[in-house]
């Protein structure tokens, strides 16, 4: 199951995942306004459909681990977009193989990925996965060719943690979900999949739901190697 949300024009197919009473709330506040345009473009109407997102998203998959990917360079959105979805892949393979897609299809794993702008107007994803990611792997390929990696591995509260994804894509930003179809597992488990191997790569105080993630993905990853 694959859905994208562009909240910088919330009047789309996001408005597939309302419940009748988010529907009506946002229904009356449309219809306050002269231009219906501006009452979907409203902070409130965003409000509202990011706050139902946050509650369908926290029943579609047991997420465990939320991860930002950043660029060192700008990137086009569309060319940052391809490079996440080579993320997906090269994590695939590393799990199941160069042709992971006849096993587990699009993924093996699910993932909610929301783009955002940083204030020098650069891209980057905060992605939440459920299923074991190698940290070490990710680090090492996504550093090498794109830029830093912040990664918490052990999530306290996965309602926070989607709050925070969310929060920053109504100002413009678009949030991707993918829902794997079942719970995959490799013929040959290695040692990073298996259960307590995946510890945490961040900083322990400081959760994803209270700090910056880009204020410490240099010092967990270190620059880019060219």
């Amino acid at each position: 199951m694959r859905t994208r949300a562009d909240f910088s024009s919330l009047k789309s197919e996001s408005a597939t995942t309302l419940n009748f009473s988010t529907e009506k709330n946002i229904s009356d506040v449309v219809n306050g306004y002269t231009n219906p345009h501006e009452g979907w473009e409203s902070y409130q109407v965003k409000k509202m459909i990011r706050g139902n997102w946050e509650e369908w998203l926290l029943e579609l998959a047991d997420w465990k681990s939320f991860l930002t990917l950043t660029f060192e360079f700008e990137k086009y959105p569309d060319v940052a977009w391809s490079l996440f979805k080579w993320f997906v892949r090269k994590n695939n393979i590393h799990a199941f193989g160069k042709h992971y897609s006849e096993k587990v299809k699009h993924s093996y794993f699910s993932y909610v990925v929301g783009m955002e702008r940083q204030s020098r107007d650069v891209v980057h994803f905060h992605v939440l996965v459920d299923r074991p990611l190698d940290f070490k792997f990710v680090h090492r390929f996504w550093g090498k060719r794109c830029g830093f990696v912040w990664i918490d591995g052990k999530i306290k509260s996965r309602s926070a943690a989607l709050n925070y994804l969310c929060k920053y894509c109504i100002k413009g930003g678009q949030i991707d979900v993918y829902r794997a179809k079942k719970d995959y597992m490799p013929k040959v488990v290695p040692a990073w999949w298996k259960e307590g191997s995946n510890l945490m790569s961040r900083i322990e105080e400081n959760p994803p739901f209270l700090a910056d993630p880009l204020q410490l993905a240099q010092s967990l990853t270190g620059i880019s190697q060219r």
